[in-house]
C-alpha cells in the first residue's frame, strides 16, 4: 500500500511506480462509487462513474454537485482514502464534508450536510 500521495507537481521527486499506484487506487475508489440523486434538490451529489472527471490542476475528482452556488463535491485524486470535500469555487476554498461519498449521501439523506 502507499503511505502517502503526490499531487502531480511532486511527481518529479518520487519514483514513477509510487506515483503510478498512488493514482491507480484512486482511480480504483472513484470506479466503485454509488451515484446518488437527489430527486428533491435536483442534484446529482455523488456522479455515475463516467461523469467523474479530474478538475484542471489534475489534483481532485469532481464527484458531485450540490446545486447551490457553484459548489462542486471533490476527492482528491491522489489519495488512498475516500474524503470528500466541498470545493466553493468564489473562494477557492474546500471544506470536508465526508469521510467518504457514501457518507456524503448518508448526511445528505439526512439533511446534515451545511454548505
Amino acid at each position: 500500500r502507499t503511505a502517502f500521495a503526490v499531487t502531480p507537481k511532486e511527481q518529479n521527486n518520487f519514483p514513477p511506480l509510487l506515483v503510478f499506484c498512488t493514482y491507480t487506487k484512486a482511480n480504483e475508489m472513484i470506479k466503485q462509487l454509488t451515484p446518488y440523486y437527489c430527486p428533491e434538490t435536483s442534484a446529482d451529489i455523488v456522479l455515475p462513474n463516467d461523469r467523474i472527471v479530474l478538475d484542471e490542476t489534475k489534483d481532485w475528482y469532481i464527484i458531485g454537485f450540490p446545486g447551490v452556488d457553484g459548489i462542486e463535491f471533490r476527492m482528491r485524486a491522489t489519495e488512498t482514502y475516500a474524503e470528500v470535500f466541498a470545493f466553493y469555487p468564489i473562494e477557492s476554498r474546500y471544506v470536508k464534508v465526508a469521510d467518504s461519498p457514501d457518507e456524503l449521501i448518508t448526511r445528505w439523506k439526512l439533511d446534515k450536510v451545511i454548505l
